[in-house]
């Protein structure tokens, strides 16, 4: 007898954390965005050790990881604070992303 397969697909969020220190952003993905917060100001991330504390100023729900994944790296390659400033504002991403 052929069941088939299923696909469980999990919904990620993508999210743009602040340094209190020096106000860089970085821009992550994770199914648990506050976990993952605690993580990274406890400083378990190696590279924002210096940067902290972080705070969350960013997040959006994507249907898949896939998804979610595709957008983080769309931001990463952005490299421009002044749009990264107006998606921290406005709390939306515009721009065709």
């Amino acid at each position: 007898m052929n069941i088939g397969k299923v696909v469980v697909k999990f919904m990620t969020w993508i999210y743009i954390l602040q340094s209190e220190k020096t106000d860089r952003y970085y821009i992550g993905s994770s199914h648990d965005v506050e976990n993952r917060l605690k993580e990274h100001n406890s400083g378990k991330t190696i590279s924002l050790r210096s940067q902290r504390p972080m705070k969350l100023v960013f997040k959006k729900l994507f249907p898949s990881n896939v998804d979610a994944v595709r957008m983080e790296n769309k931001l990463k390659k952005c490299k421009n604070k002044k749009i990264l400033d107006l998606i921290v504002k406005e709390q939306v991403i515009k721009m065709g992303l």
